[in-house]
């Protein structure tokens, strides 16, 4: 409900009977997350873009690709104040040759951004729903698996397979093989930054976390 001067607005929430998803989980509930997963990724949208308070911001020249070489051009200051050199010098290189080699983008389709245990709900071993949509945007879904493949599928690669039968029920798999290697790399470059704007000692722990994922990534 929308508010005036004299009443203030209201929003109308639903309970979800749920606990957080761990690791641990059979083909059953692997298989219901890669469906309703993939029925997120067929509410197709006009424009990759996002939300602001001011309204649906489209991308610069509804370009998802240069959107992302954008943000990791903001990033590359930042990170330079915090990685070694040699470190930093290799991880600039690994963007660029792995970014020409990815292949074309989907979408613009509706991406959660932050799709991992946490954020899934389960009862038993049923998906009960999907919080944290802050993040979601008009994307391509080549960003969106990095999380399950670090919290999930390397954790037991077993789950993988039944996540991707129960997604190919609804839509084709990208080639993930070819995407998560540098989504891996992308959202850890992303993350040392982020560790820097919140507060280094108070995030330490998540900082070491991404700066071993890095060095792992382009064999430091």
């Amino acid at each position: 409900m929308y508010g005036d001067e004299s009443t203030p607005g209201a929003l109308l929430l639903t309970a979800i009977s749920g606990v957080p998803c761990t690791a641990d989980m059979d083909d059953k509930l692997s298989f219901q997350i890669g469906m309703y997963h993939a029925k997120l990724h067929e509410v197709n949208m006009q424009q990759y873009g996002y939300h602001t308070t001011e309204g649906f911001k489209p991308l610069e020249q509804n370009d998802w690709r240069l959107h992302i070489q954008h943000n990791f051009d903001k990033w590359k200051e930042p990170c330079k104040e915090i990685l070694v050199q040699a470190l930093y010098e290799k991880c600039i290189r690994y963007f660029d040759h792995a970014f020409s080699a990815l292949p074309e983008p989907d979408g613009p389709v509706v991406v959660h951004m932050d799709f991992r245990p946490g954020n899934i709900l389960v009862n038993g071993n049923e998906v009960a729903g999907i919080i944290d949509f802050e993040s979601a945007r008009a994307g391509s879904t080549e960003i969106e698996f990095t999380k399950m493949n670090r919290y999930i599928w390397e954790v037991n690669p077993h789950m993988k397979s039944a996540y991707l039968e129960g997604y190919q029920t609804i839509r084709p798999m990208i080639d993930l093989e070819r995407v998560i290697p540098f989504y891996d790399f992308y959202d850890a470059f992303s993350a040392v930054v982020w560790c820097k704007n919140r507060g280094i000692e108070q995030n330490k722990e998540f900082l070491q976390e991404n700066i071993r994922t890095l060095q792992k990534l382009i064999d430091y």
